[in-house]
């Protein structure tokens, strides 16, 4: 990894260190591009601040993440799903996939968001033709024609000829980019936590759309189950301070037996839900990822995917370059973003409509 003092000029400037600018930075490893990673905290704090949530990866995003060499390090903390169980409450009927009916391992995997941040902190320092700058907040973004030039906290100065901007939905950079994002408002609360289980049906991931919202259960090996539960933003604060026994009464009620008899509960973390999505993506020499570019509401798992296959994409751009081609250059830009639009545009439309239609009052959704 590079010393501090020398960066100036760079190839590729990546600020947000999480999961994924993290994963674009080792992704970019061995290119030969010049790249600076600037991230907040230091990048065990942001292991420690992951909390209890936790991310389900598809069958393709595990894919992406052995090609980049850190699937290895995940592998052992990450807990298979090979069937997935989904219901509405009130109605008959459930829809059931399973692995083996697609002569695959597992749907997906669920990894909380810690250890994936703890392998990412791992992997960085390694990185050859990296340049890690961390704590270190970005103070100022001014692109211009040829370069954007970034000054940071310290008053070091950095001119990058491609800017990622991966800091999260409420990106500081996005807006000194002078980027607005569109938001709306689900009036929706996530209250998140893992669930101990007296023995839960092993490998089973379960979405069940209640009166209130989508309300999801992923395994974490165990007997563990990490929760997803969406309330009314009327209803947050009053979930939050309910006891434990009559917080744990109150999934078992929306959720039966079929999970199996909850035991305890961790403690709980709440999030307000909103849709935020920047069009388009790129512009000029600035590129957005992730939930800075697009949050995405949980009741799909979509969020993370979606941004690991934006982000795998643009390092595939990226390393098919001709030595001394411009990273930042609009043929670079407009390939990405005419190869990425579909998917994004299908995801998000899949996401919102399952927010906004699977509310439990239409006889005819529920069917």
């Amino acid at each position: 990894m590079l010393e501090s003092n020398s960066v100036s000029d760079v190839d590729v400037a990546i600020v947000g260190a999480g999961m994924v600018g993290g994963v674009l930075a080792c992704s970019l490893a061995n290119t030969g591009l010049r790249v600076a990673l600037v991230e907040q905290r230091a990048l065990g704090d942001a292991v420690h601040a992951a909390g209890e949530r936790s991310t389900a990866l598809s069958w393709g995003s595990r894919q992406l993440l052995d090609a980049v060499g850190l699937w290895a390090d995940l592998e052992g903390d990450a807990a298979p799903i090979e069937r997935v169980h989904v219901s509405q409450q009130g109605h008959l009927g459930s829809v059931r996939l399973a692995a083996r009916e697609h002569s695959i391992d597992a749907l997906g995997y669920v990894i909380k968001n810690s250890r994936l941040l703890a392998a990412l902190a791992r992997s960085i320092p390694q990185i050859d033709n990296l340049q890690l700058l961390a704590p270190r907040s970005v103070t100022s973004v001014v692109p211009s024609a040829h370069a954007v030039a970034l000054v940071l906290d310290n008053g070091q100065r950095l001119s990058a000829k491609l800017l990622v901007v991966a800091d999260g939905s409420a990106s500081l950079t996005r807006e000194l980019a002078g980027l607005i994002a569109e938001v709306q408002d689900y009036e929706q609360q996530a209250v998140i936590a893992t669930l101990t289980m007296d023995a839960a049906p092993e490998c089973t991931a379960w979405e069940r759309f209640t009166t209130e919202g989508p309300l999801a259960l992923l395994p974490l090996g165990a007997n563990a189950l990490s929760l997803v539960y969406t309330v009314p933003q009327a209803r947050g604060d009053e979930v939050m301070a309910l006891g434990d026994q009559a917080f744990i009464a109150n999934i078992q009620r929306s959720m039966g037996r079929r999970i199996g008899r909850i035991d305890a509960t961790s403690a709980r973390q709440m999030f307000a839900l909103q849709r935020a999505v920047l069009s388009p993506s790129w512009q000029g020499r600035v590129a957005v990822l992730g939930n800075a570019a697009r949050t995405l509401h949980p009741v799909a798992g979509q969020g993370f995917n979606l941004a690991l296959r934006d982000t795998l994409a643009l390092a595939e751009q990226l390393q098919g370059l001709a030595q001394g081609q411009d990273p930042g250059a609009d043929f670079v830009r407009e390939q990405f973003l005419a190869g990425r639009s579909a998917d994004q545009r299908e995801t998000m439309g899949l996401t919102d409509a399952l927010a906004r239609g699977f509310r439990g009052h239409s006889l005819l959704l529920g069917h």
